[in-house]
């Protein structure tokens, strides 16, 4: 298992002495959740199926009003780009994470090869083995993409930027956009240019869009049409503050769809999450005020930030993304035990170069400011 956020349970065990109330900013999951409303009990009897409807709410959202532009000012509109009929439905899994573990699988199921030579075709065996990929993946970046293609034996290749890849027969192309932890986002002419070489090698091409809520729907791979090529991830969790509903999906082109169904398998997600993930789906009012509530808040912690390690004579690095902050620094192992103490609970990066912030709801901000003061 790969170290995570959101694991405040271990953190407490190895600060014990830390009698306040902790303030969890581990995760980027947003600190304001969607409120849902009251389901039946038939939800919990029945098992789970995933409607035309809800599908539908789904590709309104992510293809036409998910993306809830923001100016300099904060102040939001609603895009009103026409659906994109040339994706089809996606699938839902639970959560992206599952998507992550399953690809790798439908590379092998996908990349066969028989091994059968001609002493075991007359005793009717076969030993089947797949081709390996050479899988290109962020040096920084969310690491259970790495971790599950490694899993099967792929060849991992690290790159810090785009222009640094290699691209041969059986190469896979991970792209995190915009990036987590480094926020950095990969713009869609990039990421285009990036498919076309793919596509004339028959590689893959990952989106991980878990993060892109919020962004401009410019920059999501899900503004142009499908390709056989792509895959694009995205998650509910995030930005509608419902990571426990353990929502997530992908969109890819029809053949890939139906080789990738029976890995998710027949009910990947409850009825009760899908009933109120459609809620939040389509409440674009309420996506409307997250997302203001969410620029308001990202704002107040990076100003805060910048005072309480400026008068530390710590010299950092901020770069930000709608739903957390990242700050760089060298020693970064040792602020973070300081926060700790102080009940502050953050995310040190993989590369113990750095720590990222989530945003804190209005009460947590509160009580951060006067932890930092």
């Amino acid at each position: 298992m790969l170290d995570h956020g959101g694991r405040l349970a271990a953190i407490k065990q190895r600060y014990p002495q830390v009698n306040d109330s902790w303030i969890d900013l581990s995760t980027g999951v947003s600190p304001f959740s969607y409120p849902a409303n009251r389901f039946e009990y038939d939800l919990l009897h029945h098992l789970p199926q995933i409607s035309s409807e809800f599908l539908q709410t789904a590709k309104q959202y992510y293809l036409n009003q998910s993306y809830l532009n923001q100016n300099n000012s904060g102040q939001t509109n609603l895009n009103k780009t026409p659906i994109n009929n040339h994706w089809p439905s996606p699938l839902v899994a639970n959560g992206s994470q599952q998507i992550i573990q399953c690809l790798p699988l439908l590379w092998q199921q996908s990349h066969l090869i028989d091994h059968q030579s001609e002493t075991e075709s007359q005793n009717q065996t076969t030993k089947l083995s797949f081709k390996k990929a050479t899988v290109w993946l962020p040096k920084q970046g969310y690491k259970e993409h790495e971790f599950h293609w490694r899993l099967m034996g792929h060849n991992i290749q690290h790159y810090q930027r785009l222009s640094d890849i290699i691209i041969n027969h059986n190469t896979v192309v991970i792209i995190i956009n915009p990036n987590n932890p480094t926020t950095e986002v990969t713009s869609l002419d990039d990421v285009l240019k990036m498919e076309q070489k793919l596509t004339q090698t028959n590689g893959w091409l990952i989106i991980d869009e878990a993060f892109m809520d919020g962004l401009s729907y410019d920059h999501s791979r899900l503004s142009h049409p499908v390709t056989a090529t792509t895959f694009v991830l995205r998650s509910l969790g995030k930005f509608f503050g419902l990571a426990g509903l353990r929502v997530g999906f992908v969109w890819c082109d029809k053949f890939w769809r139906m080789q990738l169904k029976p890995l998710i398998g027949p009910w990947p997600v409850s009825g009760v999450s899908l009933h109120i993930a459609e809620q939040a789906l389509a409440d674009t009012h309420w996506q409307k005020q997250q997302l203001n509530q969410l620029f308001i808040q990202k704002n107040a912690l990076e100003a805060l930030l910048i005072d309480y390690f400026t008068v530390r004579n710590i010299k950092v690095t901020l770069k930000t993304s709608p739903l957390f902050v990242t700050v760089e620094m060298d020693n970064a192992e040792h602020v973070f035990s300081q926060l700790c103490l102080k009940g502050i609970y953050v995310r040190l990066l993989d590369c113990k170069t750095g720590l990222r912030f989530g945003l804190p709801n209005y009460n947590d901000l509160q009580q951060l400011k006067l932890r930092l003061g």
